[in-house]
């Protein structure tokens, strides 16, 4: 989970560290990740190509109905769904290796276990981002056809 950080004043938990650092930096912390690792996840599926581009279909698919519920979880005011929907985008990103979705969605869940609606609020245009990055370069490098 959040790892103490030594400060001036004290230990300081890394999602303070970012709170106080804004959002601004969303961007680039996503964007520090690999959006993709196309043949890392090739290996992890035992080299079968055809299985993998079924897997990131299926993946690109799905992931716009979570963020869809998401949204309309957040709308109404239900964390517990909005976890759900987060945790669904968790697992699934980290099943094919998009690690800056899976940090993102990681953030947007656990925000949402604790009860924080303005955090949650806060952090789901980093996850937004996070998947259009990766759909960006799914489609750069021609992965699904």
């Amino acid at each position: 989970m959040g790892r103490k950080m030594e400060s001036r004043t004290g230990p300081m938990d890394r999602r303070d560290n970012r709170r106080a650092a804004g959002l601004e930096d969303y961007a680039y912390r996503a964007s520090s990740r690999s959006p993709f690792n196309w043949e890392a996840f090739v290996r992890r599926m035992g080299n079968n190509r055809e299985l993998c581009k079924r897997v990131l279909a299926v993946f690109m698919q799905d992931t716009p109905r979570q963020l869809a519920l998401l949204n309309q979880a957040l709308a109404g005011f239900n964390l517990p769904e909005a976890q759900r929907a987060a945790h669904s985008i968790k697992g699934a990103a980290a099943s094919i290796g998009a690690e800056a979705i899976h940090r993102a969605a990681y953030d947007v869940e656990t925000a949402a276990r604790d009860g924080n609606l303005k955090e949650v609020r806060e952090r789901l245009p980093e996850l937004e981002w996070a998947f259009a990055s990766f759909l960006e370069a799914i489609a750069r490098n021609s992965l699904t056809e």
